[in-house]
């Protein structure tokens, strides 16, 4: 697989938060985008190879917020998945191995994940903040829905931090 990346670099406060309402319930589930690194400053080629087995699941952080902004719950890190599977039941985790098509010492990860939100957790969710990094939606089924979500991080790979590409969000 082969991904152009770009040049703008996004400022963390001009990143737009969507929103989904899923039910009548108070409390808001908040995908947190915070931009750590900005990796090249020019357009350049990656080229990215799926790993069939990495050492460890990493999962996009979340935060159970109360109508009064008060946080309920969170995950502590991208490897946290005690909190992460009382919310979500895993579809898919995909984690590729990419690097700088003319330069290999700047490594970095692109994890995709997709979940789908599980119908008894411990903070009930009515709304759901996500950026253009998420995608969200509803698949209903006569009586009952599913809240799917799908997340596409790029992550320094010495230290898992965010990695901006304002082109692809």
């Amino acid at each position: 697989m082969t991904v152009s990346f770009g040049d703008n670099v996004q400022n963390r406060k001009q990143i737009g938060y969507n929103k989904l309402i899923v039910g009548g319930r108070q409390n808001s589930m908040n995908f947190p985008v915070v931009l750590e690194k900005k990796l090249g400053g020019r357009e350049f080629v990656a080229v990215c190879h799926l790993k069939s087995e990495y050492p460890m699941k990493i999962f996009p952080t979340f935060e159970i917020m109360n109508s009064d902004l008060k946080s309920l719950e969170a995950m502590n890190d991208y490897r946290d998945n005690s909190t992460y599977s009382k919310y979500f039941d895993n579809e898919l985790s995909e984690v590729w191995n990419c690097a700088k098509e003319t330069n290999d010492d700047l490594p970095f990860l692109r994890v995709v994940n997709r979940q789908c939100m599980k119908k008894h957790v411990p903070n009930k969710v009515g709304e759901i903040h996500y950026s253009g990094m998420d995608e969200i939606w509803i698949e209903s089924m006569e009586d009952a829905y599913d809240v799917r979500t799908k997340s596409i991080r790029y992550l320094d790979k010495s230290d898992y931090g965010l990695i901006d590409f304002s082109k692809l969000f």
